[in-house]
């Protein structure tokens, strides 16, 4: 899934020239994947397991940055500019990547749930060694959780769970090396990320 856009753009240098810049490119891309899992009930169905591992076709991404072209007029060109100022063309190369995950939840007693899960998720994004910088790292997810249910006060459904979950994201600390002539200076990037979530559910 992706969206196209473009953005004509008309400069007005007032009775100098009128360049015309047209911006187009794609935004909001989603790569196609396959997913496959199982589950397991143990335990007198205390014990829930679950695992799923997908596959992602990253390598089909088409170029994630907006592509320019500025058509110059005569004043311009006369001054020995070109006609006509074009973009680059960038090289995604990214990668298919394939993310399992597995989670577990354990009842210990029938009202009472805990949770815990753990996911890999490998970056799609080569080294960035040349003109490009997206900055993507494999992240490592862990979570924890639990569930408590009790009685609807309204009678109006079976059970009324409360649900409270934390996950923290880990991304692996990455170092980007610039090769060539290359202006741009090496640097390191890494960090973690820390989301809490609370929800209740109705259990008809």
């Amino acid at each position: 899934m992706l969206a196209v856009y473009q953005l004509p753009i008309t400069v007005d240098l007032g009775q100098f020239c009128r360049p015309e810049v047209l911006v187009k490119g794609v935004s909001h891309f989603a790569p196609h994947n396959v997913s496959a899992g199982a589950s397991a009930t143990l335990l007198d169905e205390r014990l829930f397991l679950t695992f799923d591992v997908s596959w992602e076709h990253w390598s089909a991404a088409p170029p994630l940055v907006a592509d320019m072209s500025i058509a110059l007029q005569i004043p311009l060109v006369l001054l020995a500019y070109n006609g006509d100022v074009l973009s680059r063309p960038i090289d995604m190369g990214f990668l298919d990547t394939v993310t399992p995950r597995a989670g577990v939840e354990f009842k210990v007693v029938p009202r009472v749930a805990l949770r815990a899960g753990y996911g890999l998720r490998p970056s799609p994004v080569p080294p960035q060694s040349g003109r490009t910088n997206f900055l993507d790292a494999t992240t490592h997810l862990l979570t924890l959780g639990g569930g408590y249910t009790f009685d609807d006060p309204l009678k109006m459904a079976k059970g009324l769970a409360l649900d409270v979950g934390a996950q923290l994201a880990v991304l692996a600390a990455s170092n980007v090396i610039k090769e060539g002539p290359n202006p741009n200076p090496d640097y390191r990037f890494g960090g973690a990320n820390l989301t809490l979530t609370v929800g209740a559910r109705y259990e008809f």
